[in-house]
């Protein structure tokens, strides 16, 4: 398995806000093509609570995140693709030591031919401070930039769309996934430990992509449901001309009964306006039920400007 990782680490740091430290660590030259500077890396890095270390190659090599067994069954050209390898790596610090994936070592791999020999070269890691970092930081802050860090990696690499994931943090309303992510956020901002926390946002990643395929499915049940359309049809019962305006009417179980109502008076039409919910929101199922993909009653929306009375000119 080959993972890249890059995450920013959020706390407060004992270092003095906006101190850059570097350091220099020498690598040996090696046969293999490729060379584990992990532990090198790590015991050149400061004792602090919380930094941000980036590490840049040598000249002429690249740097990946990479379980090592898997070199085993072929060239690191081969089993670990060139788009994952990079000039520079960043990775979380905390308490001294690095956030790394499980398994996963930092490799130096030369850049031209894998299985060539190379004769080694110098490492330099920079290591700056956390307060700077939240300072710039316009979201989250303290252990919530390490949560969040850590489960949209683990959304990612779940698969999760960058679209979706984007407006489940910026979404208005609450639903079960964005309950989720924030039960998440708010439990791991307090108690932040590497060794539980990625675990952790690999569950709450999987429960979130749950819901999202389970949203997906309920819209298309939504969308094929035609069954009172068809029984409506062969009744051939005519609506009514009565058509119900909703404009910015909040609450979706009122909503839901106002469907449902005019479902079984046979009105001709609903139209929902402004932030009034229409279907196929979830909300509106506990009350409209089948109402809200009767035939007998259409539903559209418009906008709220269309809808309001005119203006009269006052004497």
């Amino acid at each position: 398995m080959v993972v890249t990782l890059l995450v920013l680490a959020g706390a407060a740091c004992s270092l003095k806000p906006g101190m850059l430290l570097r350091r220099t660590v020498d690598v040996p030259g090696t046969a293999a093509g490729y060379n584990d500077v992990t532990d090198r890396v790590v015991a050149a890095l400061p004792p602090v609570p919380s930094a941000l270390a980036t590490v840049r190659a040598p000249s002429g090599c690249r740097l990946a995140l990479i379980d090592p067994a898997i070199l085993a069954v072929g060239p690191a050209c081969d089993v670990a693709p060139r788009r994952l390898w990079g000039e520079t790596v960043s990775l979380a610090v905390r308490d001294g030591s690095p956030l790394l994936p499980c398994s996963a070592r930092l490799l130096v791999l030369g850049d031209g031919d894998p299985e060539a020999s190379w004769e080694g070269g110098v490492l330099d890691v920079s290591i700056e401070a956390a307060d700077p970092l939240l300072e710039q930081q316009r979201g989250a802050a303290g252990g919530e930039a390490f949560a969040q860090a850590a489960l949209r990696t683990a959304l990612a690499a779940g698969g999760a769309d960058a679209a979706a994931v984007a407006a489940l943090e910026t979404a208005e309303e609450p639903s079960p996934a964005s309950r989720v992510y924030e039960t998440f956020v708010a439990r791991w901002a307090e108690d932040v430990h590497g060794e539980a926390l990625l675990p952790a946002a690999r569950r709450a990643a999987h429960h979130i992509l749950h819901l999202f395929r389970e949203q997906a499915a309920a819209a298309a049940a939504y969308l094929r449901n035609n069954d009172a359309a068809v029984d409506a049809g062969r009744a051939r019962l005519p609506a009514h001309r009565v058509h119900l305006v909703l404009d910015n009417v909040r609450s979706a179980y009122n909503v839901g009964s106002i469907f449902r109502t005019a479902d079984t008076a046979r009105c001709a039409e609903v139209i929902t306006c402004g932030f009034t919910p229409h279907p196929p929101n979830p909300k509106l199922a506990k009350t409209a039920r089948v109402a809200r993909c009767a035939w007998r009653v259409d539903w559209r929306v418009e906008a709220r400007q269309r809808h309001r009375p005119p203006r009269v000119p006052s004497p």
